[in-house]
């Protein structure tokens, strides 16, 4: 949020209550997003921490540019991510899943 020049609109949308309309996002896009955030809950599933943890990643169009970004949880912020960072499993005991993943 500190490096982020959106984050107070961003802010402002959610402590407005106020729904807003979504813009439409181009069919490519929202294709090789969606990919990618289901190999990551399969990672997950997987009983590993998939490689967006603790990053924002961006696609642009019209070259599908990605840029990953890594972020830190702030120790002031009430959601608790700071204090749960080290040792934690996604699921299980550590054992590998049956999953699409193979």
């Amino acid at each position: 949020r500190d490096r982020d020049p959106q984050w107070p609109r961003m802010l402002a949308q959610w402590q407005s209550g106020r729904r807003g309309a979504a813009q439409a996002c181009d069919l490519a896009l929202a294709t090789a997003v969606a990919g990618l955030a289901a190999a990551h809950a399969l990672a997950f599933l997987d009983g590993e921490l998939p490689v967006s943890t603790g990053a924002r990643w961006e696609a642009a169009l019209p070259l599908l540019d990605w840029r990953s970004e890594r972020i830190e949880a702030h120790l002031d912020c009430s959601c608790g991510a700071a204090g749960h960072t080290e040792g934690v499993r996604a699921s299980g005991a550590g054992t590998a899943h049956d999953t699409m993943a193979g």
